[in-house]
């Protein structure tokens, strides 16, 4: 088979060769299936590129971009609120052995990719963490920087191997006799999350955030590879929501939401302890996110995951980055 290599846009017909692309590939993850990107077009601005590198007419990698169209420039970077993770995805090659061999044909495969990307003024890819090796990126004069997540490993996952502080909080939400249900009540969970962002930040989300909450609930449900859960207090107040979806063999904690007046009865701590006792089941790990933001991770370490490091890479033109230095320089003055 040739190893030269085709990068082109994706055609309407060719989506289901992406899907499969992303399920078989180690750096495949939900946020990329079509059905998921699409849910997302319908609510943020710019339009859903889908990239492909083809080698001897067969999909060896690929990555999905949105692109915002800003009148001199074009700028393609992923909400993270609705797509937290993006970047490349490759087909596996386990037949192939020879590690320098493997190395080519993925660098031949990025730089293909690559010509096309930079011909936008600005992109910004997050890369899964299965995307150990970035120097085909870097020769090139892309920046790159680690973003981390936490995964924890499911098999052991029991209440005796969480921090003592975090087996005090499941064992207070006991006291205050809190449930778990699932549910796919969008609303109720909007509201909770858009109560909780005003809390934190005093800046609601977007209206229309709404119908894209109720669309991907919808979604999870359907496809069945999803689920939200709510904690409720005794009197059927919905003290905090989990957004879970799933992918293969693994979970990933995509949205949190808690009420403030409630936080003293440590729902948010029992409901994703329950959850993950649920995901044991199913699952072998779960991608709990929130790493990079102080105001999470403290949470999140309590359940003792691993801390995993991945990479996110961009690249902007000339005229971008001079545009950027005259607004930082003005911004002094």
């Amino acid at each position: 088979m040739t190893s030269k290599f085709e990068a082109r846009e994706l055609a309407p017909n060719e989506v289901s060769m992406w899907d499969k692309l992303v399920d078989e590939s180690p750096q495949g993850h939900p946020f990329i299936k079509s059905d998921w990107l699409k849910e997302c077009s319908k609510t943020w601005r710019g339009d859903l590129k889908i990239i492909g590198c083809f080698r001897g007419g067969e999909l060896f990698s690929g990555c999905a971009l949105r692109i915002l169209n800003l009148g001199l420039f074009k700028r393609a970077a992923m909400s993270r609120v609705m797509v937290p993770l993006d970047g490349v995805v490759l087909k596996p090659t386990p037949n192939i052995k020879n590690l320098r061999k493997k190395e080519s044909l993925y660098k031949d495969s990025v730089n293909a990719l690559c010509g096309l990307l930079e011909k936008i003024s600005f992109v910004r890819l997050a890369n899964s963490p299965s995307l150990v090796d970035v120097r085909p990126f870097t020769q090139r004069g892309w920046k790159a920087k680690i973003h981390y997540t936490y995964i924890l490993p499911l098999a052991n996952a029991t209440l005796s191997s969480y921090t003592m502080n975090m087996r005090y909080l499941i064992r207070k939400a006991g006291k205050y006799n809190i449930s778990v249900e699932r549910s796919d009540d969008a609303k109720d969970y909007f509201e909770l999350y858009n109560s909780m962002l005003l809390r934190k930040t005093a800046s609601p989300t977007s209206p229309r955030m709404i119908s894209f909450f109720q669309r991907v609930v919808e979604l999870l449900s359907q496809k069945k590879n999803g689920e939200l859960w709510f904690a409720k207090t005794p009197s059927d107040e919905k003290a905090a929501g989990l957004i879970v979806v799933f992918h293969n063999k693994r979970a990933y904690g995509w949205s949190a939401a808690s009420d403030g007046k409630l936080l003293h009865t440590a729902a948010p701590s029992f409901l994703m302890h329950e959850v993950i006792q649920r995901l044991r089941v199913q699952f072998s790990e779960f991608d709990m996110g929130g790493a990079d933001f102080p105001e999470i991770h403290g949470h999140s370490a309590g359940y003792n995951p691993e801390l995993i490091p991945g990479y996110e890479v961009e690249k902007s033109n000339i005229a971008v980055r001079i545009c950027y230095a005259m607004a930082k320089k003005f911004a002094t003055l």
